[in-house]
């Protein structure tokens, strides 16, 4: 199995590692005074190198981008025990997460959701240039690839719209990994083992390896990254019998051959692969009434095991030719990805077919090719500007179902398949210039015109005669703005403002028998949303770069939200409805008051709500948009010290805090609201390294809370429980990591 391919991999990777006859140390990505310090180096005096990032594009400091941003390096994803997607909320101001398993979350920024009853995603994930997971609401559940944080150069978050540069599903945002490029010059190899356990549950466990090859001297080199983690489950399934519900193993590697034949050419392809696999559904049932357990802690009852299953595969090739007039970037890519899930659907549909275990199968295949291009002038602080154009073509296959099934969850009968095979298209162009009237006061301008054509073809087949076969499309354009002036007050501080727009696409909906809908006419396509950003930061590094703050205030218009609704004979489709406004308020702050010692605070504050009644969704005016903490942040301290020899010590925590939030809208009829309630939580981390070798002991969730993530009403009308996401009770993993 390809599960089975990549562990081997892993092996070989570690093997090959271990039998190096020589060493060199890690490259490490640029630090920020508050990283703590990197497993597997020496701690050094507090970092004065600049912080690069690519946001906006072209490589500037961050302390220069006329925007929000957060950037952490793979360094300090490490040293701060970060492994995926759903540890990184905590140190990212404004970002928030309805995390049900890896591979499966809903990621939010600034408020821009509508939680389980929007459509489409709002915040833009990249791998370096590269956009992932589907452009369309058409392609079935909202997928994030949760790829491993192990030899990452660093990630950086993006808030507000980003319109202009990255286009649509951008609106709230943009999540961007940056991966570690081969180093013609330099051997490389680190390897990380680690193995823990979790209260009520049982071990975790997870093998990696990174080695850099050069190939040929300053020309040409190879960088491979493998990964295998595992985590047993801690929910009891008590109709099922099984202990270890939400089991999961997520295995995958990234692989990169970089060639430069000369100083103003590169040449870099990128191959990216990724199994996940989940045993269980990580929730709780609740009694909705009472609002307590259903059966007792850390349990659940289902008729029968439910699974979920992600592979995915992402390639790319990236050329950039320095011109000298101006940079060429082309970014060429191809992915794909197929999802199953199975989910215990008995307690909706035994009352309306009759006693037995009926179970809900989803597929979706997915591929995607993209094709950026863009111009770039070189960087004269006079008179810059940037210019590309970007087409992406999309092609999708749904396929869900209603099953009789065996306890064991074999299929016996097929009560109703319906197949959806979609496509998306579209083209757009964009750019944008920055004109400096000083050399401290300058003014951004950009633009976006996009055009996109969509079509499926839905079919149903009931009990083996087809019941409905319908063919609809949609298209529509849209432009977007940003301006952004910027004051460099001094060198150490800086000021900007933004006005920027942000658009979601529309599309077909499907188009259902008048005797299916209850004599309810659904419309035949739906609008794209819009928004508009209205933000001022300030960011500065005071007392020799020791302590760093930046702040920003935004407010952002959203117009014609995009709702699943559902017509009163229960068919759902995509809506239009509404206004909302989100306002609020993010900061951080890093702080090195002495050699060693690295204090960081960051938080937020959100009050995103309706403007307007939604009917569609018994929605009101005033209701705060589900999912949305009005209050989040996180304190951080690490310190490092001589311990032993040439042996350093490592001690740290951080501690973390989730508002309450809102799982759906106060009067939503079929899904009442959910009231989440407030959590914190505390990581602690203590260990010693030395130049090759780090020994890190992390407490994760000290305090064992039951933070809910996620909830939902969705069973409870037929008689059934509340489900409850939950974070990951206490953990405690020891990480061991060398470098040669």
């Amino acid at each position: 199995t390809a599960l089975a391919r990549h562990r081997t991999l892993v092996s070989s990777m570690a093997l090959l590692i271990a039998s190096a006859p020589f060493a060199a140390l890690a490259q490490t990505a640029p630090a920020d005074p508050g990283t703590p310090p990197v497993a597997g180096t020496k701690p050094a005096a507090p970092a004065t190198e600049e912080i690069l990032v690519t946001a906006q594009k072209r490589e500037e400091k961050l302390k220069d981008v006329p925007a929000s941003v957060t950037a952490l390096s793979g360094d300090k994803l490490q040293s701060l025990g970060v492994q995926d997607l759903d540890h990184l909320s905590v140190y990212v101001p404004g970002l928030s997460e309805q995390t049900t398993r890896p591979g499966q979350s809903g990621v939010t920024l600034r408020g821009i959701t509508t939680g389980n009853a929007g459509s489409g995603v709002t915040v833009g994930t990249y791998i370096d240039d590269v956009p992932i997971g589907s452009s369309s609401s058409l392609s079935g559940p909202v997928l994030a690839p949760d790829t491993d944080a192990f030899d990452m150069q660093r990630v950086e978050i993006v808030r507000g719209p980003q319109g202009t540069l990255y286009g649509a599903s951008s609106m709230g945002g943009v999540m961007k990994y940056v991966t570690n490029a081969p180093d013609p010059n330099h051997f490389d190899a680190r390897t990380e083992v680690d193995l823990g356990g979790i209260d009520g549950g049982g071990l975790t466990a997870g093998g990696k390896a990174m080695i850099n090859v050069p190939l040929v001297s300053d020309k040409l080199a190879f960088r491979a990254t493998v990964y295998d983690r595992s985590a047993d489950g801690f929910i009891k399934d008590i109709g099922t019998h099984n202990d270890d519900e939400g089991r999961n193993t997520v295995t995958g590697g990234r692989f990169s051959l970089l060639f430069t034949p000369t100083d103003d050419l590169s040449i870099r392809f990128t191959s990216l692969l990724q199994d996940i696999h989940d045993d269980g559904t990580p929730t709780i049932d609740y009694n909705p009434v009472t609002g307590k357990p259903l059966y007792g802690d850390l349990e659940q009852s289902r008729h029968l095991r439910e699974r979920f299953t992600f592979q995915d595969q992402l390639h790319n090739l990236t050329v950039n030719w320095n011109l000298h007039w101006a940079t060429l970037t082309s970014s060429t890519s191809y992915g794909a990805g197929r999802s199953y899930q199975l989910s215990d659907a008995t307690v909706q549909y035994a009352p309306l077919l009759g006693p037995g275990i009926y179970g809900f199968p989803f597929t979706n295949d997915t591929s995607k090719i993209t094709q950026e291009v863009r111009l770039a002038s070189p960087q004269n602080h006079r008179f810059e500007w940037l210019a590309g154009a970007f087409y992406t073509y999309e092609w999708s296959n749904d396929r869900q179902s209603i099953v009789s099934l065996t306890p064991s969850g074999r299929s016996s009968t097929d009560i109703i398949d319906a197949w959806s095979p979609s496509r998306f298209r579209e083209y757009a162009g964009f750019g944008n210039i920055d004109y400096y009237f000083t050399d401290d006061i300058d003014l951004g301008f950009g633009a976006r015109w996009s055009r996109n054509r969509q079509a499926f073809h839905e079919t149903e087949a009931e009990g083996g005669a087809t019941a409905i076969d319908v063919l609809n499309s949609s298209g529509d354009s849209s432009w977007t703005y940003s301006i952004t002036p910027r004051w460099r007050i001094n060198d150490v501080i800086s000021a900007y403002g933004v006005a920027s727009s942000g658009y979601r696409p529309g599309g077909p909906n499907v188009v259902l028998p008048p005797a299916l809908t209850g004599g309810d006419v659904v419309p035949h396509t739906f609008g794209p949303d819009s928004l508009w950003n209205y933000e001022a930061g300030l960011k500065t590094e005071l007392l020799d770069k020791k302590l760093t703050f930046n702040v920003a205030a935004f407010q952002i218009d959203w117009n014609s939200i995009q709702l699943t609704a559902t017509t009163p004979n229960g068919a759902g489709y995509t809506a239009n409805g509404g206004k909302a406004q989100s306002r609020g308020l993010e900061f951080d702050v890093g702080y090195t008051p002495i050699s060693g010692l690295h204090l960081g605070l960051n938080g937020s504050y959100t009050r995103a709500v309706l403007e307007d009644d939604v009917p569609a969704i018994g929605a009101v005016k005033g209701d705060f948009l589900a999912s949305v903490p009005r209050w989040s942040g996180a304190a951080t301290a690490d310190y490092s010290f001589p311990a032993y020899a040439d042996w350093d010590g490592v001690v740290g925590g951080t501690i973390a805090y989730i508002g309450p939030r809102n799982s759906e809208y106060r009067n939503t009829p079929t899904d009442p609201n959910i009231r989440m309630a407030g959590y914190e939580l505390i990581d602690l981390r203590a260990g010693v390294q030395d130049e090759k070798w780090s020994v890190t002991l992390f407490v994760k969730n000290l305090l064992d809370r039951r933070g809910i993530t996620n909830a939902t009403n969705g069973f409870v009308s037929s008689g059934g429980p509340q489900y409850r996401y939950i974070t990951q009770p206490r953990s405690v993993v020891l990480q061991v990591t060398t470098q040669f």
